[in-house]
């Protein structure tokens, strides 16, 4: 195999190492931001069950104050509070209609579409009590039915409370999870890539020394002393080199010295042989 060969598929082991890395973390990135998403969406849930939570107690408080107000015929403190009832009432409506526009699970939203008469009638009772104080009218009854109505409240909001709770703690522990999978999964596609490219490179590096049968400097200084017509230079070949160029150099070698040495000697028995034809016509002549 050719080495631009065998560089190509360094190349493509390298670049699929990199396609796979990249595809790893896509898909773990993924799933991390889904995991993410959904303990956004749960925090956000028990962010807005928080504040229902206190505007449903606060529309108690302000029940209180308009009866104590009204106790004392204090009609300026019990216009302040029907004005924080209304903005309590406000902003609880406004917190139980933000969690029903979450994305949440069936189970949970069906607890809140439940929660919304009791949330009305809260709010109704509540209403019918402040109107009472503000009339100087008996308002017993009125605040009885307005506990009531509370307690009722209290225990569906109390049982949202304790879902969303667990599917905040649900989406949180799923978020550390994938986190820590991404994680493994990450240092495992980066571990595999690199043994893979270490093989590669290794196959590659065996494949090019086996090619030169040694190092590319003695390759190099070998055909330098060929080429400059030094015969004598020993040149170094493994014995599983035997069809490396360091062999072919040293054959190479091998062969021109014979064929130098089988010149020599042919020369040197021509050069005899004229010598001892010139000394025969040299007594001839003299003769």
């Amino acid at each position: 195999m050719k080495i631009m060969h065998m560089l190509g598929i360094l190349v493509l082991v390298a670049a699929l190492a990199l396609l796979a890395l990249g595809g790893v973390g896509y898909n773990g990135q993924r799933g991390l931001l889904d995991a993410i998403a959904a303990q956004v969406i749960s925090s956000d849930a028990l962010r807005n069950h928080m504040q229902a939570d206190m505007m449903h107690d606060a529309l108690r408080g302000d029940v209180t104050a308009a009866l104590l107000a009204a106790s004392r015929q204090d009609a300026a403190a019990i216009a302040e509070a029907r004005s924080a009832l209304g903005e309590h009432a406000t902003e609880f409506r406004q917190a139980l209609q933000a969690n029903r526009k979450l994305p949440l699970d069936p189970a949970l939203r069906s607890d809140l579409d439940a929660a919304a008469p009791a949330l009305q009638a809260y709010i109704g009772a509540a209403d019918q009590v402040m109107t009472l104080a503000e009339t100087q009218a008996d308002s017993g009854a009125a605040y009885a039915d307005f506990t009531a109505k509370f307690a009722e409240l209290e225990t569906r909001m109390g049982a949202i409370s304790e879902r969303i709770l667990a599917l905040n703690k649900a989406n949180r522990l799923k978020a550390e999870q994938d986190s820590h999978r991404v994680m493994w999964q990450q240092g495992g596609a980066v571990v595999l890539a690199f043994v893979c490219l270490a093989l590669a490179a290794g196959w590659i590096l065996r494949s090019v020394f086996g090619l030169l049968g040694g190092e590319p400097q003695l390759a190099m200084s070998a055909a330098q002393h060929i080429a400059e017509g030094r015969l004598d230079q020993p040149i170094p070949v493994a014995a599983h080199h035997t069809r490396s160029l360091m062999a072919a150099l040293a054959r190479m070698q091998r062969d021109l010295r014979e064929r130098l040495e089988r010149e020599r000697s042919i020369a040197a028995e021509n050069l005899r042989i004229r010598t001892a034809l010139d000394n025969a016509s040299t007594g001839m002549y003299i003769a």
